[in-house]
This record gives structure tokens, C-alpha cells and sequence, in this order.
């Protein structure tokens, strides 16, 4: 009786955890469906944590973290849950194809995709041939110069607007707070993206970019907007988005279109809904043509060629027309969304037709009420992840766009494109300034600028040449009256043609501290000094200190464990471009092996003889492109100053000539300065 009892208590008990473990399996499942992705992945995790074998929570937490845009993460989990069970739904295989090609790895996405054949051998094919179109995509030649918008945060930032001479656009940014911001403890109903506004143009900081509506209007989940070309009306969704999640579900419920009239500053009133905008289905990406009369979206109401397609509407006697799917030209079987129409061509993005992976961006041209058949913008535009909300700038000729592509600044980031000239190296006209040489330069100058400029000369000292700089000396360039440049230190090779990251590129850190109100007690991080250099970078609201720098996000993220057993628990891998603001390196490693400390001790066999060009207080006043063919371009620091420098030269004399070509460039004040194994001295007679 007694062994009886025991058993049965065995069986009870076995009872009670799997219960338990389906109560937390349905409570994960919940969380998922309520786009709680956070939460999901954690109560995911925790299934895992005590059940190491749960096939199903593997594939679920796969689930959530496409779902939010961590596609290496989603491919962890989808290995391991097919691992442990060949028995699970054929959708996570189709889904574990998706996002092995949305990180490029089109040769296992073929493989899974052709597993998917066993359940519907037409769809299978179709994805295969998309892999193969997509590694064919890649062999082609680069047709855009692609840039990252200055002003990205470490948050999503995407769908841009042109308002006169201003860009809107949306973002989940948290470096501006509002006086009616109140900390948000829910993981279900996170704030939503807020609408900013920034002047066009290439260099446009973070501190230009300024709220677009007061805070006492609807402020939050308004996105994208689209005006029109007079900037008289917008256009406007409201919008479900997270900062940690897709943008567009199948079957989107309950996003809608409205309309208003604006102001002189971009800001709009009181809104009429979009006539046509129906519960239970959403009418979104609004985009307004032929200055207001016309309106293109995208939507999932019943009739269309599958989730979410493209629709066109206008207005005609006072009232909007019923809409006009743009049909298979344009949608698909897939989502169609993001529409652009600039007057000529119609652009949008579609997960499903032939690309790169993810949303790929497509344009077509419209003749005689028919739509030409799709084509894809190509790389560059393009990449394995999503891209969207594409928009072109007539004024410039930059096409502006949103992705979640893999070494990004923030979630999401808004890029800006330029096509790359197709005119032959020979038939450019390039105006060349006639050569100086530093003996006309310097009498020259004594007679024009005698009262204010400096005054260089050759002269010599035995065998060697020093520069002489004349007491009249006062200004060195531009905003760096007064400052004494002598003192500074190394930080970085910005360009060097070969194992260095170029200028304007991005390479990785690890960060370890945000300080508000403090510059760091840099000592506190010497338990990691072994990883990497320790760097204080200077933005808007903040002093981040990282770690770094690494060529690959793969390096990084090597690194990252060994610096949170260190005790930086909440370190974390981010992408940054060198010449974004101002940074000073604060402490070198203590690591030979690593790359930048060997770079400076390698500087030390080449000719001490270098060229300083500017100091700045904002580096993203240097144009790099104009003077990286000449030498080595190096940062140097001192204090909140960047210095420019060229080096590498192995004599005097090279060191002279490039002298003279950054004069003839409009570098006017380039001098010749010398490094004392790693310290910055100007050229000075004795």
C-alpha cells in the first residue's frame, strides 16, 4: 500500500509540473500574440532555463526574435529547436529560411526551402530561385553611394518627409524629453515613435534635430506622414509600432490614414480619417501625389493579391474615390507597402518579390493607366535585411530610406543614397589649381597678408630643413583661434588604404557606461584595459565610454562575454562611424597584439615628419574625401579638440610635397609638425 501511495504521489507530482510547464508554455504563447516580444523572449527563456529540451519554446523564441529584428539570435534558437525535434510545424522551417537568407546565408536558405517542398512544392521553388536571383543581385556592379543619416539614434529612426527645406521623420530616439514625458513601466503598451524635424542636407548632427509637434498635441504612434508638394496638406497613419519590433504584421488590425492641413512649421490640426478606413483591417504607409490629389498606400482589405497591397485613390469632386489596387505588376502574394510616388515613378517595398531578403525597395513606371512589371533598386538600396520607406530628393538627388540592415547605428536607421556617376575617368573636367612651391608661398603671403596671416619659410640648419613660423602668427584655421595644438596625442588612423576602417565608416565598441553628468573615473575600467583602447565619446546628452575598436561586429561580440565576467554586466555591442562627433582616445591598451597601440608604436620607424591640417572642435567639419589620397590620416586629441593630420611619409622631403598638395587643395594653413613618439610638437627653429 505503501509503495502504492508513493507512486501515486510520483505521478501527481509529474502531473502538477507539466501542468505548469504548459500554464508558462500558454502564458509565453499570450505574450507573443500581444507583440509583448520582450516579455515573450524572457518567459521563453525561463521555459528553456528549467526544460533544456523544449523544442516548441525554441521555436517560439525564435518566433519573437524575428519578430524584433534579431535575426543571429533567431537563428540560434531555430538550429536548436530543429535539433531537438524533426516534428514541428512547417511554417518555423519556412520562417527559419526567411531569416537564414535576411542575413545572407542564401546557400542554407536554399536547403530549408527546398525541405518546405514536402508542403507546397510551387511556393519552395519560388524561394529558391529568389536565393539564386539574390547571390546573382550581389555580383553586380555598385550603383549608389550609400551614407548613414548623421543624426540616426540608438533607437529605430525611419520614414523621412520633405517639408519645404526641411525632413521629418519618425523616431523612437530618447536623447530629446519633453517637460510631460513620464517614465512608462509597461512592457505591453510601450511609447510609441515620436514625429522630428531637421534641416535637408548632408551634415545634419543631432542637435539639429528638434521635436515637430508641442507637447500639449498627439505626440506619439503618428507615422509616416507625407505632404504634399506645396506643403499646404499631410498625410498621416496612426500607427501600433514598437522600437523593438517589425513594422508590419500580415494581419495588421487596426492601423488608418488621416488627413490635415498644416502650418508654416511642418505641424498639423485637427485630422479627418481616410473615408475608406475600415475596422478589422488596416490602410497604411500613406503617400500623397500630384500635390494632394492624389493618395497611395498600402493595405490588407479583402481583395488584394495577398497580406498587404498597393492602392491608389483621388480626389475628385470633393471626395475620394474608391480605391484601385495597382495589381500583380506591383503586388504580390507577399506585403507591398511603403509607396513613394514622385510623379514618374511609383516606389515601394515587397517581402515577397525576387531580392536580397527581407523588404527589398522596387520602383515602376505607369503608361497609359498600366503599371510596368517591378524592378528591384538594387545593392546598396538593397541589402538582406528590410529595407523601406524609400524617397527621393529632387532638389539633390539623394534618395533617402529606412533599414534594419546588420551593422547599423540604431534598430533601425534612416541612410541616405546617391547614384554613383556613370561618366568615364577621361571625360571629367577637373579644375586644377596652378603648383606652389613653399618659397613663393611664403613671399606671396608676406605681401598680401602681412598684417594677419602666418608667414612660413624654409630655411636651414645644417643638414636639416626646420619650418620658422613668424611671431605675426595668430590664426590657424578656422574656428581654432588661439588654441595650441602642441601636446596632443594620438587617437586614431582614419584612413590608411588598407586594414584601417576609411573615414565615414563604421566599425564596432563595446559600452560600457552612459555618465549624464560625468566624464568617468577611468580607472574604474581597467579590468577590461587587456580588450581593447577605452575611448570617451562626446554626444549631445551624454559621455559614453567604450571599448574598442573592432572591424566586425563577430570581433565584438568575442569580446563582450570576457568584459561582463569583468563585472560589466549591462555592456553591450554598438556600431559607430569615427568621424560622427568628437571622441578622444583616453587610455591605450596594455595589450601589444592589439591593432591601433602596434599602429602608433609603428609610426615611430617611419619619418617623425608629418602635416597637420585643422583642429576642430565639431570634427564632422573635416572633409575627409578632399585630402585621404595623400597620406595617412591620423586624429589627434587634446582635451575637446580634433586635430587632422597626414603621415605615413618616409622623408622630409615626402612629408614637404604633401605639404604643398594640401596647400594647392585650400588647406592653406597646413604645416609641418613632427611626432615625438606619439606627442604632437609644431616645427620650430632653435
Amino acid at each position: 500500500m505503501r509503495v502504492r501511495l508513493i507512486f501515486g504521489c510520483m505521478i501527481a507530482m509529474l502531473m502538477s509540473f507539466s501542468l505548469l510547464a504548459q500554464k508558462d508554455m500558454n502564458k509565453a504563447d499570450k505574450l507573443l500574440s500581444l507583440k509583448a516580444f520582450d516579455l515573450a523572449i524572457k518567459n521563453y527563456e525561463g521555459i528553456i532555463a528549467m526544460n533544456p529540451d523544449n523544442a516548441k519554446a525554441y521555436a517560439q523564441l525564435g518566433e519573437a526574435y524575428r519578430m524584433t529584428n534579431q535575426p543571429l539570435e533567431a537563428l540560434k534558437a531555430y538550429e536548436k529547436a530543429f535539433q531537438l525535434s524533426d516534428e514541428l510545424d512547417a511554417s518555423y522551417q519556412l520562417n527559419y529560411a526567411h531569416t537564414l537568407k535576411k542575413v545572407g546565408l542564401y546557400a542554407q536558405a536554399s536547403s530549408w526551402y527546398a525541405s518546405y517542398s514536402a508542403v507546397d512544392p510551387a511556393q519552395a521553388d519560388y524561394f529558391i530561385n529568389s536565393t539564386e536571383y539574390a547571390k546573382e543581385l550581389l555580383t553586380k556592379e555598385e550603383k549608389y553611394d550609400i551614407l548613414s543619416f548623421d543624426a540616426n539614434s540608438e533607437e529605430s529612426d525611419f520614414a523621412v518627409s520633405f517639408f519645404k527645406d526641411k525632413i521629418v521623420f519618425a523616431s523612437f530616439r530618447e536623447d530629446l524629453k519633453r517637460d510631460t514625458d513620464k517614465k512608462n513601466d509597461s512592457h505591453i503598451n510601450q511609447r510609441g515613435n515620436q514625429l522630428y524635424i531637421a534641416p535637408k542636407g548632408e551634415y545634419v548632427s543631432a542637435d539639429d534635430v528638434q521635436f515637430l509637434r508641442p507637447d500639449f498635441k498627439e505626440t506619439h504612434n503618428i507615422a509616416p506622414v507625407s505632404y504634399s508638394r506645396d506643403g499646404r496638406m499631410v498625410a498621416f497613419m496612426r500607427n501600433n509600432f514598437s522600437s523593438s519590433s517589425t513594422h508590419i504584421f500580415r494581419d495588421e488590425p487596426d492601423m488608418s490614414i488621416y488627413f490635415a492641413f498644416t502650418n508654416e512649421s511642418g505641424d498639423f490640426g485637427d485630422a479627418k480619417p481616410f473615408p475608406y478606413n475600415q475596422v478589422g483591417y488596416s490602410y497604411a504607409f500613406p503617400s500623397l501625389g500630384f500635390n494632394g490629389s492624389a493618395i497611395y498606400f498600402a493595405s490588407n482589405r479583402p481583395g488584394g493579391y495577398g497580406g498587404f497591397d498597393i492602392y491608389v485613390s483621388y480626389f475628385r469632386d470633393a471626395h475620394w474615390s474608391t480605391p484601385e489596387n495597382l495589381g500583380p505588376a506591383i503586388n504580390s502574394p507577399g506585403n507591398e507597402i511603403t509607396p513613394y510616388f514622385d510623379g514618374e515613378q511609383l516606389y515601394f517595398s515587397s517581402d515577397y518579390k525576387n531580392g536580397l531578403g527581407g523588404y527589398d525597395v522596387f520602383s515602376s513606371t505607369v503608361s497609359e493607366g498600366q503599371w510596368s512589371l517591378a524592378e528591384n533598386m538594387g545593392k546598396g538600396i538593397n541589402s538582406p535585411s528590410d529595407d523601406y520607406y524609400f524617397i527621393v530628393d529632387h532638389e539633390s538627388g539623394a534618395y533617402y530610406f529606412s533599414s534594419n540592415r546588420l551593422g547599423g547605428r540604431g534598430k533601425e536607421d534612416i541612410y541616405v543614397a546617391y547614384e554613383l556617376s556613370e561618366t568615364p575617368d577621361e571625360e571629367l573636367i577637373v579644375e586644377v589649381p596652378p603648383a606652389v612651391n613653399l618659397e613663393d608661398l611664403a613671399a606671396e603671403t608676406k605681401a598680401a597678408q602681412e598684417a594677419s596671416a602666418p608667414i612660413v619659410e624654409l630655411e636651414s640648419e645644417g643638414d636639416a630643413q626646420v619650418v620658422a613660423v613668424s611671431a605675426k602668427e595668430t590664426v590657424m584655421y578656422e574656428e581654432e583661434a588661439m588654441f595650441d595644438f602642441a601636446g596632443a596625442t594620438f587617437s586614431e588612423v582614419l584612413f590608411d588604404n588598407e586594414n584601417i576602417p576609411a573615414a565615414n565608416s563604421e566599425v564596432y565598441f563595446i559600452q560600457l557606461a552612459s555618465l549624464a553628468q560625468s566624464q568617468g573615473l577611468l580607472g574604474y575600467y581597467d579590468a577590461v584595459g587587456s580588450y581593447g583602447n577605452l575611448y570617451r565619446f562626446f554626444k549631445p546628452n551624454a559621455v559614453k565610454i567604450r571599448l574598442g575598436y573592432y572591424n566586425t561586429r563577430g570581433e565584438a561580440e568575442a569580446i563582450l562575454p570576457k568584459v561582463k565576467q569583468a563585472g560589466f554586466a549591462d555592456a553591450f555591442v554598438t556600431a559607430d562611424i569615427m568621424t560622427v562627433s568628437s571622441f578622444e582616445l583616453v587610455k591605450a591598451t596594455n595589450n601589444n597584439s592589439f591593432k591601433p597601440t602596434s599602429y602608433i608604436n609603428s609610426y615611430n620607424v617611419e619619418s617623425q615628419y608629418k602635416v597637420k591640417l585643422a583642429s576642430y572642435q565639431d570634427p564632422l567639419k573635416f572633409n575627409v574625401e578632399g585630402i585621404k589620397d595623400v597620406g595617412r590620416l591620423e586624429q589627434w586629441t587634446k582635451g575637446r579638440w580634433t586635430i587632422f593630420v597626414l603621415g605615413g611619409f618616409s622623408t622630409l622631403e615626402e612629408a614637404k610635397q604633401a605639404r604643398i598638395k594640401a596647400m594647392n587643395r585650400g588647406w592653406s594653413e597646413a604645416e609641418l609638425v613632427i611626432d615625438e613618439s606619439g606627442i604632437l610638437r609644431r616645427v620650430t627653429s632653435n
